[in-house]
């Protein structure tokens, strides 16, 4: 619906030809995710895509254009727009788009900020009506070899990332965290509105005695209990070890399932260790621990965060 509330500051930044260009984009059937309000008809979020074709934006071969892209004022701290940003470079990743892009009015300086968290990059060309051009590729480039492991997976993530020559570690999580940490690898449960569960960037805290994991490193998430299985890869970002619940809490923000009370009592118990990541993939077929042992990528499941060698690496992602 056009009339949506949610359209009214895009009207506004569009005016006087955003009801003919929304029009356009429903007779053409452009693909397009909403995220619904719970307390009524109105949208909490929505993007609307196209493959460009105009060569202006061609940035190296298939591009596509997220056309708009917005999340309502009312829902800005639920991370929807991780959720849909995560939805569209998963749609252009799995139909082989070279590169995406976006345009916006530099002073939206919040929206500029967030795509570049997530490796967007401003390019010199600018609209006609003066809009900043973000683009994001999803095939390395010459000079990626010069990245480190975490600046190549924000640039060309979040389904790629470097796995050769890279720590990598197995990190148990028990089913019910594993629900509300990624709701999407469980396609019978209603998907969790919490912004632990909808965003790309999460936080996973354990009492290992590990310390601290460097940033770019692979995490391979292992449901146990009753999956027995490896079913999500994460890239880390940083990481911490605390015994002050006040610091952890600061430190993971809204990113983790467990409560204040929950860290606290997990603090009592000794350091905690806090790892800031981002969520790269869900798998598709998850890898049983059958598997796991008979290609001797470990004797026993693990109990708690777990080093894993190249060799089982290469495994793994062959498998994945």
């Amino acid at each position: 619906d056009a009339a949506d509330q949610i359209f009214v500051s895009v009207r506004s930044d569009y005016a006087p030809g955003f009801d003919d260009w929304f029009e356009r984009c429903q007779i053409a059937h452009r693909d397009t995710w909403i995220i619904g309000n719970e307390t009524n008809d109105a949208l909490a979020a929505v993007t609307i895509v196209n493959q460009e074709t105009d060569s202006q934006y061609i940035f190296g071969g298939k591009t596509l254009k997220i056309c708009l892209f917005k999340v309502s004022e009312f829902h800005s701290s639920m991370r929807y727009g991780e959720l849909l940003l995560k939805a569209v470079l998963d749609y252009a990743v799995r139909n082989q788009y070279e590169s995406a892009f976006l345009t916006v009015f530099e002073k939206h300086e919040e929206v500029v900020a967030f795509a570049k968290r997530f490796g967007f990059v401003q390019t010199e060309v600018r609209t006609s009506l003066g809009e900043l051009v973000l683009k994001k590729s999803f095939n390395p480039s010459s000079d990626a070899a010069s990245l480190s492991s975490w600046d190549y997976h924000i640039a060309y993530g979040p389904r790629h990332y470097r796995h050769v020559e890279q720590p990598a570690f197995v990190v148990p999580i028990q089913p019910r965290f594993h629900d509300l940490l990624f709701p999407e690898s469980s396609p019978q449960l209603l998907p969790e509105r919490n912004p632990f569960g909808t965003g790309i960037q999460k936080a996973y805290l354990c009492n290992a005695g590990l310390r601290a994991i460097r940033p770019g490193s692979v995490l391979y998430f292992y449901r146990s209990n009753d999956l027995h299985a490896i079913t999500a890869v994460g890239i880390a970002e940083k990481t911490i070890k605390s015994s002050d619940p006040s610091e952890i809490a600061r430190y993971v923000g809204r990113r983790t399932v467990y409560s204040i009370p929950e860290i606290t009592d997990m603090a009592s118990k000794g350091k905690v260790l806090a790892i800031l990541f981002r969520q790269a993939r869900i798998l598709e077929s998850p890898i049983p621990d059958r598997s796991l042992q008979q290609s001797r990528v470990w004797k026993r499941p693990p109990q708690s965060i777990m080093r894993l060698g190249q060799r089982a690496v290469e495994w793994i992602e062959g498998r994945a």
